[in-house]
């Protein structure tokens, strides 16, 4: 069995039991690619279904939203995690922050070209933006957080 320790800054962690932060923020990033390419390929029904779950959810506790207002704004949410998670891993790589928010930026686009192919889904330069919006969000907030830090 293989065991996975990630330490926070400050933390004491056991020796060799721990997992190096370009390592630990990799394999977030890939989750997260991989995530956004899973709900971009689904079917309609399945993504009808997911957005509607969590769209009741959310009204539970207030957020009122109509359907397609409520996709269009996840989005933003989806694409600050990218953005968080390449401005982690560009981070640990020395990257600067636009190849960080350039990489996200193009994954967004290439996400929704994908959209082109696909019978039931279609190109919407609105989500295009809100893609943009939200990795230059997260990309700036790993940034400002972790400034000085590597």
């Amino acid at each position: 069995m293989i065991s996975v320790y990630l330490y926070l800054p400050g933390m004491e962690c056991p020796k060799g039991k721990h997992v190096k932060k370009k390592t630990a923020y990799g394999i977030l990033l890939a989750f997260v690619l991989i995530s956004i390419l899973l709900l971009t390929l689904q079917g309609p029904e399945g993504t009808v279904r997911l957005s509607e779950t969590v769209r009741l959810q959310f009204e539970k506790i207030g957020y009122q939203s109509d359907f397609h207002a409520f996709r269009s704004d996840a989005h933003l949410v989806v694409y600050f995690i990218l953005g968080a998670a390449l401005g982690l891993f560009g981070r640990t790589c020395g990257w600067r922050w636009w190849i960080a928010a350039a990489l996200g930026c193009g994954f967004g686009l290439l996400d929704e070209g994908i959209k082109v192919l696909l019978p039931t889904r279609e190109f919407d330069a609105v989500d295009l933006l809100k893609d943009w919006i939200g990795i230059g969000l997260g990309t700036a907030a790993v940034w400002m957080l972790t400034k000085g830090r590597k």
